[in-house]
């Protein structure tokens, strides 16, 4: 295995707030610039909460032409679920029961020629005026391969 190199965490420091939106929409402060031809691992810990009637649904994206495998591991109406997903913007269903709950992200992303941002998405899975939540503390957090 090649030794990692370029450690970056990001974090919430405040609750992020949406409601009667179920478009994914790019979470500001979880994300990770990457230069052309880059190799990144990365692992999230995603504190939630949202409306019941809402849930919730997670994506990431990556630049044109860069590969993206990512296990979602969450609990859903009380059954430990996970999902993996190999295409940017494409969005996992989690659904909620309105109290704090949490998700863990383990992936890799193999940049291509164009330079740009490994984005958290998010939204409502069902629209719904009840409040949808990334809460505090959540982070983002890659290591570059050498």
């Amino acid at each position: 295995m090649a030794s990692l190199t370029g450690n970056t965490e990001v974090r919430t420091t405040a609750d992020v707030t949406i409601n009667s939106d179920d478009s994914l929409n790019d979470d500001a402060t979880l994300k990770i610039a990457m230069a052309a031809n880059e190799v990144w691992l990365f692992e999230a810990l995603l504190l939630y909460n949202s409306a019941a009637a809402a849930d919730i649904k997670f994506a990431f994206t990556v630049p044109a032409g860069a590969s993206l495998s990512w296990l979602l591991t969450f609990i859903s109406d009380g059954t430990v679920s996970m999902a993996l997903t190999q295409a940017s913007g494409t969005s996992v269903d989690v659904l909620t029961d309105a109290s704090a709950q949490a998700a863990s992200v383990k992936a890799i992303v193999r940049n291509s020629s164009t330079a740009g941002d490994l984005q958290l998405q998010w939204a409502q899975r069902v629209s719904d005026a009840g409040d949808t939540k990334v809460l505090t503390d959540s982070y983002l957090l890659a290591a570059k391969e050498a």
